[in-house]
């Protein structure tokens, strides 16, 4: 920032190409220096409901997340009360077929008449690694996609 106070326009250009990176399915680590701490993998099958933006495999030092990112408004668009809320359910198989237990945090409750921004689903290390693909409904659709290895594994 400046000293008269104004940002730069290149400021969030880091923030752009990394959400870039996603939306076009990268999969390496988030920072060459990290290679150990953080990769992602991008689900594709349930993007194509239209109601979510993007759904992340990650892993970080601590553990796993499945990360549903639902679309924002560009700036300047009219936001309209949503009549409810994207219904999104998560099943982790492991390669035996049987389901790893999940639960999403609890996030913070969007205001009313405002789309939820995200969603997450915390999984432990051990419960990571034995997840071979998940199963997903996005309200009335069902999606099922292998996960991929993630560094670390």
């Amino acid at each position: 920032m400046s000293a008269d106070g104004i940002r730069p326009a290149t400021a969030g250009v880091g923030a752009v190409c990394t959400a870039l990176f996603f939306l076009a399915g990268f999969h390496a680590p988030l920072h060459a220096g990290e290679a150990s701490l953080v990769t992602a993998h991008q689900l594709r099958t349930p993007v194509a409901s239209g109601k979510v933006e993007a759904v992340l495999w990650t892993r970080r030092a601590g553990g796993y997340t499945l990360q549903f990112v639902f679309p924002r408004p560009s700036v300047g668009m009219r936001i309209e009360p949503q009549s409810r809320e994207t219904s999104v359910t998560l099943w982790l198989l492991r390669a035996d077929g049987t389901a790893i237990p999940v639960s999403a945090s609890p996030a913070q409750a969007p205001r009313k008449g405002q789309p939820r921004s995200d969603l997450t689903f915390p999984v432990s290390i051990a419960d990571g690694e034995s997840a071979v693909a998940a199963a997903i409904r996005i309200d009335d659709a069902y999606f099922i996609e292998a996960l991929q290895p993630l560094a670390g594994e």
